[in-house]
């Protein structure tokens, strides 16, 4: 999969860019069995309040993996790294949807970008190393 731009720049996808509106991008894909976990960045920049009505969502399939709220106190104030892990979704075709809603007040807007599949990486706690 290659949905990349350099995010220091531009952006890849700008959801939903517009009032009353909902939007997404989907693309079919093979989640790696090497390489489950969805890494991406995002920006979320939101004058909404409260965190009630416009939401940004990770789809697999059409079922949500991730939700977003696009709201002045999730504003991301630049671009942060985000992950999920798809590794029940291993080896198989799905159909991956970044999709945004929002309502007729303000705008929100929620960039993606630099989308790649990476392994997963297993972190051991301190007590579970003690345990070993």
């Amino acid at each position: 999969m290659n949905w990349r731009s350099d995010h220091t720049g531009t952006w890849y996808a700008w959801l939903p860019g517009s009032r009353n509106q909902n939007a997404s991008i989907s693309k079919n894909v093979r989640v790696p069995s090497s390489c489950p976990v969805l890494v991406f960045a995002l920006r979320i920049a939101s004058a909404e309040y409260p965190c009630i009505y416009d939401f940004g969502y990770v789809k697999i399939n059409g079922t949500t993996v991730r939700q977003y709220n696009l709201c002045t106190t999730s504003s991301t104030g630049g671009w942060v790294k985000d992950v999920v892990d798809l590794s029940g979704y291993k080896n198989q075709s799905v159909t991956l949807e970044f999709r945004a809603d929002q309502d007729a007040s303000v705008i929100s807007s929620w960039y993606i970008d630099t989308v790649s599949f990476e392994p997963k990486v297993e972190i051991l706690s301190p007590r579970s190393r003690l345990l070993s």
